[in-house]
């Protein structure tokens, strides 16, 4: 069988990726919630946005770079409503591509490991 420090080590790796991946996860949701909640959705209703923290800046940066907030003035930014919700589309199914990979190696390696006597 599979030495258990190797499994213990999978599943702490495992569940420390999970915990940074919900807070990054989080941090992206929180700053498009925040212009949906301003209805920061046009250029005429864009609003002022702080820099912020790393992981903020991070996320502003990267929702720019994919066209998802759009900037009026340095400073000033609006949501994009349609190329987030494009946006969303592809990382769904980005993730769901991922998903299965992990299932598919995962019953292998079970498969493969377990199935022998």
């Amino acid at each position: 069988g599979i030495p258990m420090r190797i499994v213990e080590v999978v599943q702490i790796v495992g569940t420390m990726f999970g915990a940074v991946a919900t807070v990054v996860a989080a941090v992206g949701s929180w700053t498009v919630a925040r212009f949906k909640r301003a209805g920061a959705v046009s250029e005429s209703t864009a609003i002022d946005v702080p820099d912020g923290r790393l992981l903020r800046r991070w996320w502003l940066s990267r929702l720019t770079a994919r066209g998802v907030l759009r900037t009026v003035d340095p400073g000033r930014m609006y949501l994009d409503v349609t190329r987030y919700r494009d946006y969303r589309a592809t990382r769904r199914k980005r993730a769901l591509m991922v998903v299965g990979i992990v299932l598919v190696v995962t019953v292998g390696v079970i498969l493969v490991l377990g199935g022998a006597p």
